[in-house]
């Protein structure tokens, strides 16, 4: 009985990884530059992976970028907490920075700032959608 149900978990969680199942949409899918003038707010957003990488302040953290220049007064963050990275692990994504790298994904979460810089915070993977 465990068994079978750490199958379906582990399915599910595999589901979430490759984009099969929605993530929580709290509106109208909004570009990045239309989600930055969205501060405080919880939006779902459309977006294509322009640049990642690895967090270097040593938290297991990774950012996804919409813009090619993370410098970009248009680019939102995307940063996948540890937590989160944690869970992507356990299902065979050890690198979130080169697995989402180049595809279009939509992300629910609240704008925030962190050092000056828009971001959503990702601390679930059901937050991200991977789209075909």
């Amino acid at each position: 009985m465990v068994r079978k149900f750490t199958q379906a978990i582990c399915w599910a969680g595999l589901m979430l990884v490759v984009g099969h199942v929605p993530a929580q949409q709290p509106g109208k899918p909004l570009a990045p530059a239309q989600a930055i003038e969205q501060m405080g707010s919880q939006v779902f957003v459309d977006m294509k992976v322009r640049s990642s990488m690895a967090s270097t302040n040593g938290y297991g953290a990774y950012v996804l970028n919409s813009e090619t220049s993370a410098r970009s007064p248009n680019n939102l963050r995307i940063v996948i907490d540890a937590r989160a990275a944690d869970i992507y692990a356990r299902l065979g994504v050890f690198d979130p920075a080169s697995h989402f790298f180049g595809k279009r994904i939509r992300v629910a979460g609240v704008v925030s700032t962190w050092d000056g810089h828009a971001q959503i915070l990702v601390g679930d993977p059901v937050q991200i959608e991977v789209l075909r």
